[in-house]
């Protein structure tokens, strides 16, 4: 009966104290879980063509193109999701959410001409890890693959539509492979 009492007594001194000292008319919204970080979305053009890159459909191992920009087409929207450690990052559709990826199946057969697509993201292929770094040009950047350290480049450095995206040597000089992320 004692400890009954102490309970009680108890129970009323929190409910007084917090009376006391107030409590706000309402509560501060909570973020909802379910609910995905925004990004900022980006056109990629290239400086060679001036045109955007975009999938060559809305489905898995849909090659990387460059096509005519039309900033108001996700399609042609990318964000960019850093991969935890500050350099390497995702390259994700906006219309589509598949990754930037290479076509290969394995480390050796990625080499200069290995077409670029889009594919599941999937934190354990390093086939998806890309991380970008300025060029010569002002404000357009190299996009360079984590595997063999090569660079994304419009296929036979190409100003038409519809070129696709292959993988060459790094140089730091080569229109066809500066690009520059525009925000829309």
């Amino acid at each position: 009966m004692k400890a009954r009492t102490t309970l009680r007594l108890l129970a009323a001194a929190v409910t007084v104290s917090a009376l006391a000292i107030g409590t706000p008319a309402h509560a501060a919204p909570q973020p909802d879980s379910n609910v995905a970080p925004a990004y900022v979305a980006y056109l990629i053009v290239n400086h060679r063509s001036g045109m955007c890159l975009a999938p060559n459909g809305p489905f898995a191992n849909a090659g990387i193109a460059q096509v005519p920009c039309q900033p108001w087409n996700t399609q042609q929207q990318w964000n960019r999701i850093d991969r935890g450690d500050g350099i390497y990052l995702w390259l994700v559709n906006v219309a589509y959410g598949f990754c930037w990826d290479l076509v290969a199946n394995s480390v050796p057969e990625v080499r200069p001409g290995t077409l670029v697509q889009q594919f599941w993201c999937n934190p354990e292929w390093t086939s998806e890890d890309w991380r970008t770094e300025p060029s010569n040009r002002f404000l357009h950047d190299l996009i360079r693959t984590k595997i063999n350290s090569l660079c994304a480049q419009v296929e036979n450095k190409s100003t038409a539509p519809n070129a696709r995206l292959r993988l060459a040597g790094c140089s730091y000089s080569e229109s066809s492979q500066q690009f520059q992320f525009v925000a829309v």
